[in-house]
């Protein structure tokens, strides 16, 4: 009896070691360098700046490490490069094995992929309170020229608003915000309602500029009529697709020619 029981403690104690045994992800975080720890909750600034696509890697590892069935031929491709891969559960059987911790990990990451903590890292600073004042923008953002952007209701006699607001522009929203810099969206109302993207650092300062369009590509005159259709991308890329049309306006017979642009332009 004796030697059966010193077994069965030994297994309790076997059984209690590998419950609480650390799971390192394949992903490494650009914060630390390091494999991020999936068996404990995550930080959130571990993951801030990991890439969509590695963020997606990352959350459907925790299904794969309790050997999920994946329907997308791409993430089974990918996971059966482990050795610790051992599809067997459906979706229905998967939902029984995720812990607290797990169902807490794919709820943080898919904020950080809808864009809900994305990118938004604050700096202890007055910059940081203007920044506050303005809002933040949900990506994909899809916008038209003819039809301008829903302007927030914002307090344009506040002193800080004042004091860092480009002068004769209109606040759209904010981008993305890390360590570095930050990307405000303005927009310019004249005869068409033109938005810059402006990247400023911490110190309040522009260091670059990057446009939606071209002017050119959303006006007319005679003759000649150009729109552009925007997209926002998450991983915060400005893709166009302008429709220029051309014509001899005094010749009411002649045929339209039209032209379409396509053109990708990355923010950061």
């Amino acid at each position: 009896m004796k030697h059966i029981l010193y077994i069965f403690i030994g297994l309790t104690v076997l059984s209690c070691h590998n419950s609480s045994t650390q799971v390192f992800s394949v992903i490494k975080s650009p914060k630390t360098g390091q494999e991020i720890n999936i068996s404990s909750k995550i930080d959130s600034l571990e993951v801030l700046e990991i890439s969509p696509e590695n963020l997606r890697l990352l959350r459907n590892e925790i299904f794969a490490r309790h050997g999920y069935i994946f329907q997308s031929q791409e993430l089974t491709e990918h996971f059966s490069n482990f050795d610790w891969y051992h599809p067997r559960l459906t979706l229905d059987e998967i939902g029984l094995k995720l812990s607290e911790t797990d169902r807490y990990n794919i709820s943080l990451i898919k904020s950080i992929e809808n864009n809900e903590e994305q990118k938004f890292i604050n700096w202890d600073n007055e910059i940081q309170s203007y920044l506050n004042l303005i809002p933040k923008i949900k990506l994909p953002l899809y916008f038209e020229c003819d039809d301008g952007f829903d302007v927030p209701k914002l307090d344009y006699e506040n002193h800080l608003i004042k004091k860092y607001k480009p002068k004769g522009a209109t606040i759209i929203g904010r981008l993305y915000q890390d360590k570095e810099e930050t990307a405000v969206v303005y927009g310019y109302p004249a005869d068409v309602f033109y938005p810059l993207i402006s990247i400023i650092n911490k110190a309040g300062q522009e260091i670059r500029k990057v446009g939606f369009f071209e002017l050119l590509y959303c006006t007319g005159d005679a003759g000649y009529s150009a729109t552009t259709k925007v997209t926002v991308t998450k991983d915060l890329k400005i893709k166009t697709k302008t429709e220029i049309t051309r014509w001899d306006y005094e010749n009411e017979d002649a045929e339209k020619e039209i032209e379409t642009l396509q053109n990708e332009v990355t923010i950061k």
